[in-house]
């Protein structure tokens, strides 16, 4: 599954997680512009294979959340 949100309204520190599924998750932070790469990563941070990514977002940027299975 991935997702794309809106541009970041401000600067800041993000945490996105899937802590609490039923599933065992692989979570990934990507920059959606010219220069896009992998922002953050993480399989099992939550424990029970949930992942946490934790990523600095820059004002009026947009990243894509990227949740896949991890088994």
């Amino acid at each position: 599954m991935t997702r794309q949100c809106p541009p970041a309204p401000a600067a800041g520190i993000v945490t996105a997680d899937t802590c609490g599924s039923a599933l065992a998750t692989v979570l990934s932070v990507y920059q959606f512009d010219c220069f896009g790469g992998e922002v953050a990563c993480n399989n099992d941070a939550c424990g029970a294979g949930n992942s946490r990514a934790i990523f600095r977002a820059n004002a009026g940027t947009t990243y894509i959340l990227r949740v896949a299975n991890a088994s």
